[in-house]
């Protein structure tokens, strides 16, 4: 039986974060320092850069699973770094998207910092998602000339729909002369 009191370790606090941060926003809340921050060296390209302190993270991580169904990390690789507080971890995220029945699947790396048995800086240092195609798709729909919505059309007062994108790749601008 865990002592309560006892300080978690980085270890412990890393996979306590996969336990709970997909699951369960309130307990995985518990985990982070109050002045806790989330860094996404990427997110400029779909507005997220930074998040400062828990309770934005926490809004954060409930806002990503909300359309998700049945989110689940794999097995993570987790490193310990030698300054026994700071660790790196790889992992993969697989759910479903509730409103199509698609699966959304990533590849991470997470940095993360620890003090006082509380979780205090995590920062993605790779997602296998395409950056700058996020990009591309974000400013399309910011700069469509989109006409209003018909009444008729309208829920609540809104209009939701999904907008996906698909991305071919470009043709050999020289030809393949080898199968010939």
């Amino acid at each position: 039986m865990r002592d309560e009191n006892r300080q978690l370790n980085v270890e412990e606090l890393v996979r306590a974060h996969f336990d709970y941060s997909a699951s369960n926003p309130g307990k995985w809340a518990e985990l982070l320092a109050d002045d806790a921050s989330w860094e996404f060296p990427y997110g400029d390209a779909v507005g997220l850069k930074t998040l400062e302190g828990k309770p934005a993270m926490v809004n954060l991580v409930s806002t990503f699973m909300e359309p998700l169904s049945s989110y689940a990390y794999g097995e993570p690789s987790i490193h310990l770094l030698p300054d026994g507080s700071s660790a790196v971890a790889e992992f993969s995220g697989q759910g479903i998207v509730t409103a199509n029945g698609r699966t959304y699947a990533n590849k991470y790396v997470l940095f993360v910092e620890t003090a006082g048995g509380k979780i205090t800086k995590l920062r993605v240092l790779s997602n296998t998602s395409d950056q700058l195609f996020a990009k591309i798709c974000l400013r399309a729909i910011q700069e469509a000339k989109i006409p209003p919505v018909p009444a008729e059309l309208l829920t609540r007062g809104r209009f939701e729909d999904e907008i996906s994108f698909t991305t071919f790749p470009n043709p050999s601008p020289t030809p393949d002369l080898t199968n010939r």
